[in-house]
């Protein structure tokens, strides 16, 4: 048998080789080494994750934010409508249509920028809408903490302090421009340190990206500043709101038992003057209620979202190691907050059944009768107001 011979390459400087520290994990970069044979094999297979599949990955959002949209929008141009055109107005009206308006700021301003950070997450409009949609729905809610402490406020001069005017129409008005301009400042870091984040679900060769605080960011100065400013906002709404419905709600127990005397024993309700009264705090108590649950659903709206956050920005493998069920779940607690923009048209439907009249008009076509636009009359004098707020009281417009 002749011998064969097997002519090997010239072998290469140490130089050309792969060094241990170029292999990396996220390349799958493997080298092989035949010790003794002074043969190396060095082979390099660089992989690429896809973007998943956009309903597996974002199927939450791509069924929840065109739902809230259609619903939150038609509900608060309807509360808007209704507490403008076809109430007259007060301080609770005109505090239920700030609420409105926030709102309706946030569905058709933020919601179709995420819409489309969602469906087109390689875009060069992302960035764009991932800064634009964080500012306004981060700016919406502190002016909507903001507002609500205002509101509370105003419960309690009226119902603890017993003062008749409360915070009053014009006030209001200055309050709430000061609380969304104060909002919108404290939210101007949101342009440095949103953007895309990246999370690669290595069990299933995907990868997902969406907009969040950029994990470059979560290391500087400005995220923590930002983050301790809003952790003091939020605290110090709470704490407000905490303190003056406390003392709400102990001085509507209080009320409550003594309406409840004077129904057991009739001849202690006096003249018609206690009876007016007594309509109108009635009508407080109500409005009072209200506005507390309003408050309530806030906060437990925005509680699944603050814990997502906390684990997004803590350990995001957390995240990835979810699978398509798991994530939608996920994603749900993330979209929360939503259900503050689309609740209190609920919430007036379910407490006053008089809301609930005009809402029925209004598709009935009924309120085109006496002018689908034409405001209710207020009158600044000062008998035209006393006796517009015993009508108010004796008739079911003032229910909440």
């Amino acid at each position: 048998m002749n011998d064969t011979s097997i002519t090997l390459p010239p072998m290469t400087n140490d130089t050309d080789l792969p060094m241990a520290s170029e292999i990396t994990d996220s390349a799958k970069t493997m080298a092989f080494v035949a010790n003794g044979t002074g043969i190396v094999m060095a082979s390099t297979a660089n992989v690429t994750y896809q973007e998943g599949e956009l309903f597996t990955w974002h199927g939450t959002e791509l069924i929840i934010l065109p739902m809230m949209m259609v619903l939150g929008i038609a509900g608060n141009l309807l509360v808007f409508y209704i507490y403008h055109f076809r109430w007259r107005s007060n301080t609770v009206t005109l505090f239920k249509r700030m609420l409105a308006v926030l709102d309706l700021c946030n569905l058709v301003l933020a919601l179709p920028s995420l819409l489309y950070t969602v469906v087109n997450p390689g875009s060069d409009g992302f960035q764009v809408n991932c800064i634009f949609m964080s500012f306004v729905a981060l700016s919406t809610a502190i002016a909507s903490g903001c507002l609500l402490v205002i509101i509370a406020a105003d419960r309690f001069m009226k119902l603890c302090l017993l003062r008749k005017t409360g915070i009053g129409t014009i006030l209001a008005k200055k309050l709430f421009a000061v609380s969304v301009i104060i909002a919108c400042l404290l939210d101007i870091p949101t342009v440095w340190l949103f953007g895309m984040t990246t999370v690669v679900f290595k069990h299933y060769q995907v990868q997902v990206s969406y907009c969040f605080i950029k994990t470059e960011s979560k290391n500087g100065v400005i995220f923590y500043v930002y983050i301790a400013m809003l952790s003091l906002v939020f605290m110090a709404v709470m704490a407000a709101l905490f303190v003056l419905y406390a003392k709400v709600i102990i001085v509507l127990r209080r009320l409550a038992e003594k309406h409840d005397e004077l129904k057991r024993r009739p001849s202690l309700a006096g003249g018609a003057e206690t009876l007016k009264r007594q309509k109108q705090t009635e009508v407080m108590q109500k409005s009072a209620v209200v506005f507390i649950a309003i408050t309530v659903v806030f906060f437990a709206s925005y509680a699944p979202y603050f814990v997502t956050m906390i684990i997004s920005m803590l350990d995001q493998s957390v995240e990835a190691a979810m699978s398509p069920g798991l994530k939608a779940i996920y994603d749900l607690a993330k979209l929360s907050p939503l259900a503050n923009n689309v609740a209190n048209p609920f919430i007036y439907s379910f407490t006053s059944e008089h809301f609930r009249e005009e809402v029925k008009n209004i598709f009935t076509f009924k309120a085109c009768e006496k002018g689908f636009f034409r405001r209710r009359a207020f009158s600044f004098s000062r008998s035209d107001r006393s006796k517009e707020i015993s009508e108010i009281s004796d008739s079911r417009e003032q229910e909440t």
